[in-house]
């Protein structure tokens, strides 16, 4: 895997995991509604397997 590949990756996962603690902190004031959460997640992790799949394609 290449350095890119891997730093591509490592950023698309810390931006999800960025989403849950905002999701989680914003969840606990009772500021967000669900629905809109579950399509921000669904896009960020959708990102990453996308993202994943590419540099293995990429790798092989």
């Amino acid at each position: 895997m290449r350095i890119g590949g891997a730093l591509s990756i490592f950023s698309h996962i810390i931006n999800f995991v960025i989403f849950l603690y905002f999701t989680v902190t914003l969840l606990n004031l009772n500021v967000l509604d669900i629905f809109g959460l579950l399509i921000s997640a669904f896009g960020l992790l959708a990102s990453l397997v996308a993202n994943i799949v590419s540099v293995l394609e990429s790798k092989g």
